[in-house]
């Protein structure tokens, strides 16, 4: 696909009127899967309906084993979002103008590829310019896609010319022009399963998007703190957790191990003998500071947990590049803390060039406040939110 096409793609997007119909969003997790209704009629986006549902715990928690669990829940909550949260006053259903799906990252694999072009005389930036670095990106990888997958989103995620950052490139004189172009693929199985499950309760004439959530975490976070160009993104999950290193406000390389909150839920039911269910309660009054039974089996997975993400920074960094000092964690607000504490347990002045801590922010609630309205009654859920602003601010024409 050429630029001008992608172009043209987006032209389209923009076309869409904000507050008559809603957005369905759909967060497919390693460990859940969320719905939620949002209305784009104002500056914020409003949630009017939310739910979420667990993925029955497994005792090997691959893709293999979790695939078939994803099309029951997915078809779960798509019905209950159907049923319940697009239901107008009167009755009737109301259609929804576009349904968006967000994968995180076992589901989705990220690259980011930079392309570049100079010349000694001035130029303008061309239509022709920009597919021209697409093709050299494309040719680049050439050789380098897996078999079996399909592409769910190529997107210029960075521009600069002559150096300097600049959203809209085209039209404008430069001598030299990078572009940093990201690319997510899913399997092509996942991919039949989310449009079977979305076309079956909803309809094939509604709009699907696919987009993966390191897209989302990397633009929502590069937006919401302009003035820091170089973090890390820290994404922990129930099966996974995915570490993002930007630089330069470019999404520069990723990095994940399988090591996530019911990981740790899952070793220590064995340990313990328990069902993985109950552990989970009892890990929750654990890191809630109140005394509980299993305080030794949680203090060995926590310096798992510790050991796993310091080796992945030692990965990412090197003498020539190290890891910037701020850190953005996603994690579901009732872990917050917890993690938070584990990360700051890490010697990371090794991997920074200052030499110093790591100075850890939390992407909660406190955060992204006013940045989202939820109507009364509903449960503040840290991934749709975020969702829903990434959605705001890349697919609809600012007022």
């Amino acid at each position: 696909m050429k630029l001008s096409q992608i172009s043209e793609t987006v032209k389209n997007l923009l076309k869409r009127i904000r507050g008559v119909q809603p957005v369905v969003i759909f967060d497919i997790g390693s460990s859940s899967i969320g719905g939620a209704v949002v209305f784009f009629g104002k500056e914020v986006p409003e949630i009017t309906y939310s739910t979420r549902v667990q993925l029955p715990f497994q005792e090997i928690a691959d893709k293999k084993h979790l695939l078939p669990q994803i099309e029951e829940v997915l078809s779960q909550v798509a019905e209950d979002v159907q049923k319940n949260g697009l239901q107008a006053v009167k009755g009737k259903s109301v259609v929804p103008q576009e349904i968006v799906c967000i994968l995180s990252s076992l589901w989705s694999n990220t690259r980011t590829t930079n392309a570049t072009f100079e010349n000694k005389e001035k130029f303008i930036v061309t239509d022709e310019i920009m597919d021209n670095l697409l093709i050299q990106i494309h040719e680049n990888n050439k050789g380098e896609k897996e078999e079996g997958v399909v592409t769910i989103e190529e997107i210029i995620v960075n521009s600069f010319l002559n150096g300097y950052p600049t959203q809209l490139p085209l039209g404008k004189e430069a001598q030299h022009i990078s572009v940093s172009f990201l690319e997510s693929t899913v399997t092509k199985e996942l991919n039949t399963k989310i449009h079977d499950v979305v076309y079956k309760i909803f309809s094939p004439d509604i709009p699907l998007l696919l987009r993966s959530f390191t897209l989302v975490a990397f633009s929502v976070t590069r937006d919401m703190f302009e003035h820091i160009r170089d973090f890390v993104l820290v994404d922990v999950t129930g099966e996974i957790t995915e570490i993002a290193v930007v630089r330069n406000s470019t999404l520069d390389e990723t990095f994940s191990f399988p090591y996530g909150k019911n990981t740790i839920v899952r070793d220590i039911a064995k340990k313990t003998g328990s069902v993985p269910e109950d552990v989970l309660t009892r890990l929750k009054i654990e890191i809630s500071k109140t005394k509980s039974d299993i305080k030794g089996e949680v203090s060995e997975e926590e310096k798992k947990w510790t050991e796993l993400f310091g080796k992945a920074c030692e990965e990412l960094s090197s003498e020539t590049s190290p890891l910037p000092p701020h850190v953005f964690l996603i994690v579901d607000t009732p872990y917050e803390k917890w993690f938070h504490s584990m990360i700051e347990r890490v010697d990371f002045s090794q991997f920074t060039a200052t030499r110093d801590a790591f100075n850890v922010n939390p992407l909660l609630e406190k955060q992204v406040e006013g940045m989202c309205i939820l109507h009364k009654g509903i449960t503040y859920d840290n991934f749709l939110v975020i969702e829903s602003i990434f959605y705001n601010r890349e697919y609809l024409p600012r007022t």
